[in-house]
């Protein structure tokens, strides 16, 4: 995970993300975010 200021930039493998109520299993994930 990298952040600078307000912003956010994550690189995740393998794992269980929980997103309404229902489990999702991903092999790997890359995302960005602001806040």
């Amino acid at each position: 995970i990298h952040r600078s200021k307000n912003k956010w930039k994550f690189y995740l493998k393998d794992g269980v993300m929980c997103f309404g109520g229902r489990d999702y299993v991903f092999a790997k994930a890359i995302g960005d975010a602001e806040w």
